[in-house]
């Protein structure tokens, strides 16, 4: 539990429950699972995201991915066989309007956030992978 915020790419497998913020590459592997808000130049989700993310560059969404939210990119790739039910927004006609500010569904209280966790994932480490 907790944000995460560096400017080195980043590999999350396991469960976060938190906002990631990079300037870099996010990927979440096949076993990660975010519940908040993720912005990064590139976003690539192979697990399941829960929440706003925010590629400056791209998001992609894998064969086996889920996002659940809203995705905010000027460049969405969508594999065959991803599940995405989110609001998809114009990221440059955003930016010129609003500054960008993370809300994640992390700061409605737990409760809410552990809904969201299937039971099994509770027992998962949390694990993030700083690549160079």
């Amino acid at each position: 539990m907790g944000d995460v915020s560096t400017e080195n790419d980043l590999r999350i497998e396991g469960v976060i429950q938190g906002n990631i913020r990079t300037r870099k590459k996010v990927v979440i592997g096949e076993t990660g699972q975010v519940i908040g808000d993720i912005e990064g130049a590139e976003v690539v989700i192979l697990g399941e995201v829960v929440g706003k993310v925010i590629g400056s560059k791209t998001i992609v969404v894998g064969s086996k991915g889920l996002l659940h939210g809203t995705a905010i990119t000027d460049d969405l790739h969508v594999e065959f066989g991803a599940e995405v039910d989110a609001s998809i927004q114009k990221y440059s006609a955003i930016t010129t309007e609003v500054p960008l500010e993370l809300s994640s569904v992390t700061n409605k209280g737990t409760d809410e956030a552990k809904k969201i966790i299937n039971p099994q994932d509770k027992e998962l480490i949390s694990t993030i992978a700083v690549l160079n």
